[in-house]
């Protein structure tokens, strides 16, 4: 993998500085599948994350209203995703908060880069050879935060 650039590092974090309000201050994510949440766990999101593929809207939202008091859904930014993310919230808002401030939020900073799936950030992700350069960058633009 490539390095990232000055660019693309600052870009990370910002998703990354998104997900730690939403991992904070959430019980849970939905997700639409199995790549979105292997993102999301690599980017360092430890509540818990429900995958929508192969269930149904009323089972996960059945499943996510016994385990969660709020809940941000990050599905795709595509129509199908904004479909998705209506159908999910008119069945789980009357069993707990939704917190679409979240979601607008990601998809701005997400979509800024013409991304519209977690797992396209996939390529912005490094392996630990390229930690030390994630820390040189780090040091170099500390006034992000």
């Amino acid at each position: 993998m490539g390095k990232l650039t000055k660019e693309e590092y600052i870009y990370r974090e910002e998703i990354r500085r998104v997900l730690k309000r939403i991992d904070r201050d959430c019980d849970g994510i939905i997700v639409e599948g199995i790549d979105d949440y292997k993102v999301l766990k690599e980017l360092g999101v430890s509540t818990r994350i429900f995958r929508l593929s192969g269930k149904s809207f009323v089972d996960l939202a059945e499943t996510v209203s016994h385990c969660c008091k709020t809940v941000t859904i990050l599905t795709d930014y595509d129509e199908e995703g904004k479909k998705i993310n209506k159908r999910l919230k008119e069945l789980l808002v009357p069993k707990l908060d939704v917190m679409s401030a979240y979601r607008k939020e990601f998809g701005k900073v997400l979509t800024s880069k013409d991304r519209f799936c977690i797992e396209d950030i996939r390529p912005l992700l490094v392996d630990s050879l390229d930690k030390f350069d994630e820390v040189k960058l780090s040091r170099m633009y500390t006034d992000l935060g």
